[in-house]
């Protein structure tokens, strides 16, 4: 009441000191519902003095970045893709970043989507030489290219015993037998089942 004046710079000390309180405080998590478009309103003594309004958005994605490459990214024609050491970094528009190691939970919870989806069944025609494209809030990031090959099938001569199954003998078990060659015929079979009653007959294997 003595006219004279006096600033008060900011600090929690000064504002304490001088009396001053702010609404909302400094610190306050601010949303856009209950403080967009509104002031912040100071208050000492019983008077009060308002900021310019905030302007309070929404958070969102601004980028999204592929951190660390899936641990597997060649695979055989037929393989499922495996997205296992996967991490991608979000960065939000409030300048905080987030790091999302690939779980089937944690991808979903933060909206991230992956094409092909992991464990998906690869193929040459649509895998091959290509990334998987993930979408975070409209936002994309590419991994490494893939690698998917062709499967080649492994070719040998084994002898059967007759009225015997023909056995694996690096594995004991029967193999799963495309063709078979006795005397330069080829004969065609569903399965090694149908195999039998050939004494020494040599053939070949396509492993399954």
């Amino acid at each position: 009441n003595d006219n004279t004046i006096k600033d008060v710079t900011y600090t929690a000390t000064d504002f304490t000191s001088n009396g001053i309180t702010a609404n909302p405080a400094n610190g306050a998590s601010l949303t856009v519902a209950n403080h967009n478009a509104k002031p912040v309103t100071l208050t000492c003594s019983g008077e009060t003095a308002n900021t310019s309004n905030l302007k309070v958005v929404a958070k969102a994605v601004t980028t999204i970045a592929v951190k660390t490459q899936p641990t597997k990214l060649n695979y055989v024609e037929g393989q499922t893709l495996d997205l296992t050491g996967l991490v991608l970094t979000i960065t939000y528009n409030d300048n905080t970043i987030k790091d999302v190691t690939y779980t089937a939970t944690d991808f979903t919870s933060n909206g991230i989507t992956a094409n092909p989806a992991n464990g998906a069944s690869l193929t040459v025609a649509n895998h091959n030489a290509k990334p998987v494209t993930l979408t975070c809030s409209g936002k994309t990031a590419n991994t490494s290219n893939l690698t998917v090959t062709v499967s080649t099938p492994v070719a040998t001569t084994f002898f059967s015993v007759e009225g015997k199954d023909i056995i694996d003998p690096a594995t004991s078990e029967p193999y799963m037998i495309k063709s078979i060659n006795i005397e330069n015929d080829v004969w065609w079979q569903s399965s090694w089942r149908n195999f039998r009653r050939h004494n020494l007959c040599s053939y070949r294997y396509y492993r399954k």
